[in-house]
């Protein structure tokens, strides 16, 4: 009785037909219903039967198969991003080692003349 709305979204993303019964349906669970409905176009069927249990029922979209064919598309353009940062990174580490190869190192001018630690704000 206390699940039956938290398993109407599982029911309409899994693949194939999903049923359950319960005593009686309760508010959460139409709402529940009706949001499924309306995000996944998937139709459930509420059937009363004589002795007062409620069956519900829903064929899923299967939406891990779905996910699949995102997931490669994804995985292209994240390949895509990634061989450009991979190049920006190279660029940088390339402009960098330019710059500290042309003589003027900072920490070791500092060391030289005892400024290093002096010139650094105080941790304490």
């Amino acid at each position: 009785r206390w699940l039956q709305d938290q398993l109407i979204i599982f029911m309409s993303l899994a693949k194939g037909k999903s049923r359950f019964r319960t005593c009686a349906l309760e508010l959460h669970t139409e709402t529940a219903i009706h949001i499924a409905e309306i995000m996944t176009g998937v139709k459930f069927d509420v059937t009363t039967e004589k002795d007062g249990t409620v069956l519900i029922e829903c064929e899923g979209i299967g939406y891990p198969k779905m996910i699949k064919k995102d997931q490669k598309k994804d995985q292209k353009q994240k390949s895509k991003t990634e061989q450009k940062e991979n190049d920006n990174d190279d660029k940088k580490k390339a402009n960098q080692n330019d710059n500290n190869n042309d003589g003027n190192d900072d920490n070791d001018n500092n060391e030289q003349r005892g400024d290093y630690l002096s010139n650094r704000a105080s941790l304490f």
